[in-house]
This record gives C-alpha cells, sequence and structure tokens, in this order.
C-alpha cells in the first residue's frame, strides 16, 4: 500500500506499507543448528510424526514501513526533449528519498518443530529487535501508450553495511541490510472511474538481512519474483 499526498505539481509525500505472505514447505533431510538448538531430521528410529516433520515459515510475520519525499524530474527537461530520440520522449519520470523500518518476527513452524532434545528455546529470530531504520531510493517512469493505458516501471534499493544497531549481545551487534525491488507495470485509467486506475503487472524483490556480533549470527535472504495486479485511487 502506498499513500502519496501532493504539496503542488511537483513535490509529494509518500508513506508504504508492505505485508510479506511467505509460504511453502520442505521435507527435512539434515540437522539444522537454529536459535541455540537442534532442529533434528527424521531417523528410522524416529516416531511416525518425526519421520514426516516438514520445516516451513509459519507463523512469520513480516511488515514494512516508509517515509518518503517525492519529486517529479519532468519539469527539469521537458522543455529540451524535442532534442532527444522519440523514445525517450514524452517520459514522466519521479525521484524518492526517505527511510523504511523492517519488523521481521520469522519463525519455522511458528516455533516449534520438532527438536533433537527438550529445548527452553524456539525457531524463531526476531530481526526487528536489533534493526534500525534504513535510508532508501527509488525512482519512478511513467509512459502513455494512447486509449487510456500507461505503461510504469518502478525501482527502489538500499544498502547499509555493519551499522551500530546500539544493542549488545555478546559485544555490539552491526545490522547490514540491502533490498532492491522493480515493478512492471499496465495501467488502465479512464476519467469515467473517477481515480480509480487498475494495474496488472510483473515485480521482483530481493532481500538481505545480516545480525552479527560475537554472540549473534543472524543471517536472512529472500527473492520473490512473478505477477501482480492491483489498482490505484486518487481524489
Amino acid at each position: 500500500m502506498l499513500l502519496t499526498y501532493w504539496f503542488d505539481s511537483v513535490n509529494a509525500v509518500n508513506f508504504q506499507f508492505r505485508y510479506y505472505g511467505i509460504y511453502g514447505s520442505k521435507p527435512q533431510t539434515q540437522p539444522l543448528a537454529f536459535g541455540g538448538t537442534i532442529i533434528a531430521p527424521p531417523t528410522a528410529s524416529a516416531t511416525q510424526a518425526q519421520q514426516t516433520q516438514k520445516l516451513n515459515p509459519g507463523g512469520t510475520r513480516w511488515y514494512t514501513f516508509g517515509g518518503y519525499y517525492e519529486r517529479r524530474l519532468t519539469p527539469l527537461y521537458e522543455n529540451y526533449e524535442s532534442g532527444l530520440p522519440q523514445f525517450l520522449q514524452g517520459w514522466d519520470s519521479r525521484a524518492r528519498i526517505g527511510l523504511e523500518f523492517t519488523y521481521n518476527d520469522f519463525r519455522i513452524n511458528d516455533g516449534t518443530p520438532l527438536f533433537s532434545q527438550v529445548s527452553p528455546f524456539e525457531a524463531r529470530i526476531r530481526f526487528h529487535d536489533k534493526g534500525l531504520p534504513i535510508p532508501v531510493i527509488g525512482i519512478e517512469e511513467r509512459h502513455w501508450l494512447g486509449y487510456n493505458f500507461a505503461f510504469e516501471a518502478t525501482a527502489q534499493g538500499y544498502w547499509a553495511n555493519k551499522w551500530n544497531s546500539g544493542r549488545s549481545e555478546g559485544g555490539t551487534v552491526y545490522d547490514s541490510q540491502s533490498g532492491f525491488e522493480t515493478h512492471w507495470r499496465i495501467i488502465y485509467s479512464n476519467p469515467q472511474y473517477r481515480g480509480f486506475s487498475p494495474f496488472a503487472g510483473l515485480n521482483y524483490n530481493y532481500t538481505k538481512y545480516t545480525q552479527t556480533s560475537a554472540g549473534v549470527g543472524n543471517f536472512l535472504r529472500v527473492q520473490l519474483f512473478g505477477p501482480e495486479v492491483g489498482f490505484n485511487w486518487s481524489i
């Protein structure tokens, strides 16, 4: 969800909220060290439940919150477009910069898979407990295709390497985050729909999250890609 308020025809502020629904499962084939204990693989002598144990990210709660300043760049060069190649003319360009915070309570089997022995630990990592807001930059390009259709391409990313999180666990915990996402969409816009514009397209999202100290070694890497549908609504 992206909310935008325009102060004028050039300057705006954005608020963005995302929820990641991570699904899927896989049979366990080897011992896994996680959160101070061992998630045991199935064995011939195990119970029937252990023989069929599958690991999944059930119970994971993953959100992002971001605030940005956005500016239309088109007014800076539109008087000079006539000198550009035809395919570079008619684009509306926008740039944004801001901060984003990730809330990620990652869990395996909702924190309670079958362990190799009785354990006081959960299979769970609360990345946000040691996370920081990260600067983000992005760009958006839109071009009208005619007959109420427009093509839109967006991209944004961030990178932070070993920032002091201000937390300590076996020493200072350093927070490293990097990510990139892009969306390619066809938008249908008709004045009769009173600001309602549905779209369909493709998206790609890459996220890498690392937290390290003498007592911490948390690591998460995810790639997401596929089709998307949604809508814009302006008033």
